[in-house]
């Protein structure tokens, strides 16, 4: 993914590859859990393609069970056209799947509104591949009609002096804090 995965503006405990190492490890004390977060701001689902960066980093790591995608934000500021992101995508799994053949890989939509034909782009590839997808453009889209999150188009800086101005109540992709916990976002 992008920077908004990445959240290495984060203290160390807070980004989001740790939490979710430290929940998945509350989970299933019985396994052994390592989280390699492989995330670059700016990056693009075609950079990583092209450049062999994919292959480079899956090569380093010794053992892969589960593998997320999730790209679109900075495809559509490239204005990639959303059908060579889709073949990028496959091409992305077939990497991954080549290097570690019984990984399970996820795939996930991205930040909405800009990212839409990705998003449509990564549900046609899940179904496609026969793969597990994260919604979450559609979850974001209902924690803000539940008023939990701006991404029905209210800034943050204009919400004066509600809680959800308060920048230490957010990550850099719009999703607050207190989600990042170990209970489950309502």
């Amino acid at each position: 993914g992008d920077s908004a995965d990445m959240t290495n503006y984060l203290p160390y405990e807070l980004r989001l590859g740790r939490r979710l190492e430290l929940l998945l490890r509350d989970r299933f004390p019985q396994r052994r859990i390592d989280v390699h977060c492989l995330a670059e701001g700016g990056e693009y689902l075609q950079r990583l393609v092209d450049s062999g960066r994919l292959e480079r980093e899956l090569r380093v790591l010794p053992r892969c069970d589960i593998v997320l995608i999730r790209y679109g934000l900075n495809d559509a500021s490239r204005r990639i056209v959303p059908s060579a992101f889709g073949q990028q995508l496959r091409t992305a799994c077939a990497r991954v799947r080549t290097r570690f053949p019984r990984a399970r890989i996820v795939l996930s939509t991205t930040i909405p509104p800009s990212s839409e034909p990705y998003n449509r782009q990564a549900r046609i590839a899940a179904r496609a591949l026969k793969l597990p997808l994260i919604p979450l453009d559609r979850y974001l889209r209902l924690r803000s009609a539940a008023g939990d999150s701006d991404w029905l188009g209210v800034s943050r800086q204009g919400c004066g002096g509600s809680q959800l101005a308060k920048p230490s109540m957010w990550t850099h992709s719009g999703v607050p804090a207190r989600w990042l916990g170990t209970a489950a976002p309502p």
